[in-house]
């Protein structure tokens, strides 16, 4: 959606339990998300059930040009981009490419 070479990478900090939803609504406007999950398993009912929880609770991260960031802000749950004060800090693409392989191994990763 934005222009590549003034795009960067850029945690958002969301509503609690709504990661999912803000990443599918992120994506369908064509940005590109990242948004790591582990596999626990959770009982209800006396029924255990294994589930997909966020390895970075209330976080995602998201590819855009921080100066049309509007878009972002005005999604539904999307609560602020990370950043020291009100100024947004970019995270490096080496940073985003070692958390996407991490996730993607099935090595038993969770949030500590």
């Amino acid at each position: 959606m934005s222009d590549a070479s003034c795009a960067s990478w850029f945690a958002l900090r969301v509503r609690p339990r709504c990661e999912k939803s803000v990443a599918s609504s992120l994506r369908d406007r064509g940005y590109d998300t990242v948004l790591p999950l582990y596999r626990a398993r959770r009982t209800w009912s006396r029924k255990n059930r294994d589930v997909e929880l966020p390895l970075f609770p209330g976080y995602l991260f998201c590819h855009f040009d921080v100066n049309k960031r509007l878009p972002i802000l005005t999604t539904t749950w999307v609560d602020s981009v990370v950043g020291i004060g009100k100024i947004p800090s970019p995270i490096p693409e080496s940073e985003i490419m070692a958390v996407k392989t991490l996730a993607c191994r099935d090595s038993g990763v969770q949030p500590w």
